[in-house]
């Protein structure tokens, strides 16, 4: 499968839509897909930085007499639309991928009129005021609902809504035991992570450190500045780090942000999708609030006790900030508990396998969702149906508690997969791979919605697990008087090796 991902990078937007794009990419690598990226020449870009990451990389010039009508794009809407529709056509991609908020529903429909809609389009944004012309919506604020959008919006059906699609790199989830572990040994604030984005343009970093001086944080207390490549005030940070009282230290475009988040105590950063990075390795935070999209975020982490508010930068104090600490310190635990409960860390992967599809007896596309904490009840309900426990290798309906703590064992396990399969943004089932001791061989289980039987979704979910997972050997069990998952298995290429059990190997050519 091919994707091409257009977003950007400036001096104006900072570098997370890239970055939050470059992790989905990895995870589309990962996959077997070939991924490419379209961006524009402004200032303040990181081609230089994608390319180096090895995908091919097609660039948009800027068209000067456009710099001042369109600052952010570097040419208008429709030049900008031209140009990809061009790229697009030679590409024969499966999916567009777009991460921008000066491309809205014009130029989605644009560039799929001059290609002749050839791919599908997936939109990666926050904004609920403005329309869409595409196939999938990825917007990870915390809690969003369809009717949070205007009544024009245009929504598609399928939806990636909410913080179990937030787009972090593996080392977030890689870090998560020794994160929770440091929560837990917490004392005090002793050392701060001072995070404000990749680019800063207003140099706010400058101003909280500032402010962190003339509180009352003991002399002793660590400050860890983090900026990145683009920020154009380093050297401003750095007569501001040697005047402070503080022992502060300043880091450019670290590549190891999980473990600077790790080590911290309390972190003070933007509302934007650093919050997340936060969130998944429990980390308690101030937040402060750097663009309009972001005032949703942090006014909603703060009503859940997972982050404090600052507000808008401009009304930053010494008194504000040292009030949110105390705070922070007070209800320490509760906090870096409930973060943990929001973000997981695995929503790259979320988003990466949704792109795989495969189709019911009605042409619906269903895909794979790997299962959170927020699935745990709908699969409770649907092993309560006695169409589930007929079949099942294990008849005995779990009670609650039981089902809880299955379920916890089973997301939480880093060589299980769990997966939600999907329809029009509904779940409609679960499959289930488990390893067995053999290196790369799995038991599959399958799970239909009592709803949704002779749909053909069960078909679908060995299509998607084949496609997700090429190199592994897939066993599985079926009773003798189960005829229609026998045929299914029959169906499907699988080989039975006794009246109950059955094998597909990787197809040869994968493994050549």
């Amino acid at each position: 499968m091919k994707i091409i991902i257009r977003t950007d990078a400036s001096l104006m937007i900072g570098c997370g839509h890239v970055y939050r794009c470059l992790t989905l990419a990895a995870q589309l690598s990962k996959l077997g897909c070939e991924v490419e990226f379209i961006t524009g020449e402004v200032a303040g870009n990181l081609n230089q930085f994608i390319a180096q990451k090895g995908y091919v990389l097609h660039t948009l010039p800027v068209v000067a007499t456009q710099q001042l009508d369109a600052p952010i794009l570097g040419r208008t809407w429709q030049q900008d639309a031209l140009l990809t529709e061009q790229i697009m056509t030679q590409a024969n991609a499966d999916w567009l991928i777009v991460d921008h908020y000066s491309l809205d529903l014009n130029w989605h429909k644009a560039v799929a009129a001059k290609t002749g809609n050839t791919y599908k389009l997936m939109v990666i944004d926050d904004l609920v005021d403005r329309a869409y012309a595409c196939e999938r919506l990825l917007d990870q604020t915390f809690e969003r609902q369809a009717s949070d959008y205007c009544s024009d919006t245009n929504l598609p059906a399928e939806r990636l809504f909410g913080t179990e699609f937030c787009l972090l790199r593996d080392e977030f989830s890689e870090y998560a035991e020794q994160a929770k572990n440091n929560r837990l040994k917490y004392h005090r604030i002793k050392t701060i992570l001072l995070s404000l984005g990749g680019t800063d343009i207003d140099n706010i970093t400058e101003r909280v450190l500032r402010l962190l001086d003339a509180s009352a944080l003991a002399d002793s207390t660590q400050v860890n500045v983090i900026i990145g490549p683009n920020n154009p005030h380093a050297d401003k940070l750095k007569k501001a780090i040697c005047e402070t009282r503080l022992q502060c230290q300043l880091f450019v475009a670290v590549t190891d942000m999980a473990r600077f988040i790790t080590q911290a105590d309390v972190a003070i950063g933007a509302a934007g999708s650093s919050a997340w990075e936060r969130c998944a390795l429990s980390l308690p935070a101030l937040n402060i609030i750097l663009a309009d999209n972001q005032r949703t975020i942090a006014k909603r982490l703060d009503e859940q006790g997972v982050a404090i508010s600052l507000g808008d930068a401009q009304s930053l104090t010494t008194a504000a900030i040292e009030a949110a600490l105390v705070k922070c310190d007070a209800n320490y635990q509760q906090m870096a508990n409930t973060s943990r409960q929001l973000v997981d860390g695995f929503g790259a992967s979320r988003v990466a396998l949704s792109l795989f599809s495969a189709q019911d007896l009605q042409d619906n596309s269903i895909y794979l969702k790997r299962a959170s904490h927020s699935d745990c009840q709908c699969l409770y309900d649907w092993q309560l149906s006695p169409a589930t426990r007929r079949y099942a290798l294990n008849s005995t309906v779990p009670t609650w508690q039981e089902h809880c703590a299955w379920f916890a064992n089973k997301i939480a396990q880093a060589d299980s997969y769990l997966f939600m399969l999907r329809r029009n943004s509904s779940d409609i089932g679960m499959v289930r791979l488990d390893p067995l001791a053999e290196p790369n061989h799995y038991l599959i289980s399958i799970l239909t919605a009592p709803d949704c039987y002779r749909q053909g979704i069960a078909k679908a979910a060995l299509l998607l697990i084949r496609q997700a997972f090429k190199l592994i050997t897939i066993h599985a069990t079926v009773l003798t008087d189960n005829y229609a998952s026998q045929a299914l298995f029959k169906g499907a290429g699988y080989e039975q090796l006794t009246e109950e059990q059955w094998i597909q190997y990787p197809a040869k050519e994968t493994n050549e």
